[in-house]
């Protein structure tokens, strides 16, 4: 399962990136790209 010491933490990562963009886009779907850059 551990087999790669970087996978894990790509995958942790990835996981964050993509809850935090879920949310953002729920909570400002009507916001331009420009917006999202911009909050993050």
């Amino acid at each position: 399962k551990n087999d790669k010491p970087k996978s894990p933490i790509n995958k942790k990562t990835k996981t964050v990136k993509k809850k935090k963009h879920q949310k953002v886009d729920s909570r400002k779907p009507k916001k331009p790209p420009t917006a999202f850059f911009y909050f993050l």
